[in-house]
C-alpha cells in the first residue's frame, strides 16, 4: 500500500502522479494474478471469514462471487494512461488530457479494441 500511495519519490524526484498511476495499475494486476492460485484457493475459507472485517461493502456473497468471477474471466488490463499536458489553473499545476485522446480511450473501452 505504501508503494501504491507514494506521491513524492525521494529516490526518483522526476517521478510524478502519472508514474504513480501506472504503478497502481501494475500493483492491482499483480494482486489479481495471485487470486487464482492453489495457495489462495486453499485459504479461501479463512479469507472469506476475515473479509468482512477488512472490506466494507453492501454487496452480498453472491454479488461478490460474481464480481470475482467476472474479474477472472476478463483478464488483466494493460497499463493505460491518458496523455496529459501540464498547465496551471488558479495558480495550481494541473494536467489536462486532450479531448481527442479521451474520446479514443472511451471508444477503446466501449468496443474492446
Amino acid at each position: 500500500m505504501i508503494l501504491a500511495r507514494t506521491r513524492e519519490n525521494a529516490c526518483n524526484p522526476r517521478e510524478n502522479d502519472l508514474k504513480r498511476e501506472a504503478r497502481q495499475q501494475q500493483i492491482l494486476n499483480a494482486i489479481k494474478s495471485q487470486l487464482v492460485t492453489f495457495h489462495t484457493f486453499f485459504h479461501l475459507p479463512w479469507a472469506a471469514w476475515d473479509a468482512p472485517g477488512v472490506v466494507q461493502t453492501d454487496m452480498g456473497a453472491l454479488s461478490l462471487m460474481q464480481l470475482f468471477l467476472a474479474s477472472e474471466i476478463g483478464g488483466s488490463a494493460p497499463v493505460s494512461l491518458l496523455h496529459e499536458q501540464g498547465s496551471t489553473y488558479n495558480g495550481e499545476d494541473v494536467l489536462i488530457p486532450s479531448a481527442a485522446n479521451v474520446r479514443s480511450q472511451v471508444r477503446k473501452f466501449l468496443t474492446g479494441s
